[in-house]
């Protein structure tokens, strides 16, 4: 039998931007760039750039949730450069990753979970 396709983009493979931070649209970063994140399943890893600096660190999709499939990050690194923009919603973007307990993907549409609070929409870069 076919392995059954999704159709759309998949959670892992995917260059993922940010769309909206606790329901605010206005997401710029340093130069204008949207933070965005990618996940690497063979490493089971995850990073991207953060509003200011690059970001990376573990992730998991053990466990349960009611609301979608189960995620979460582990600790998150980041480089450390001053940023005269960015600084503020790198830490507001990584403070909500630490709170992620599940995703969820609609069309193109990759939503990042705490219970049933959406923390962070994403679309393909």
């Amino acid at each position: 039998a076919e392995p059954v396709r999704h159709a759309g983009p998949v959670l892992e493979d995917t260059v993922w931007e940010l769309r909206t931070l606790d329901g605010d649209p206005g997401v710029v970063g340093a130069g204008d760039r949207k933070p965005d994140i990618q996940f690497l399943a063979d490493e089971m890893r995850a990073g991207g750039f953060s509003g200011c600096n690059r970001f990376s660190g573990g992730y998991s999709r053990e466990g349960g949730s009611n609301h979608g499939s189960p995620l979460t990050f582990g600790p998150l690194a980041g480089t450390m450069m001053a940023c005269a923009e960015g600084g503020e919603l790198e830490q507001a973007y990584l403070q909500v990753l630490g709170r992620v307990d599940a995703f969820r993907l609609q069309g193109d549409t990759l939503s990042l979970l705490s219970g049933p609070d959406v923390l962070a929409t994403f679309e393909p870069r």
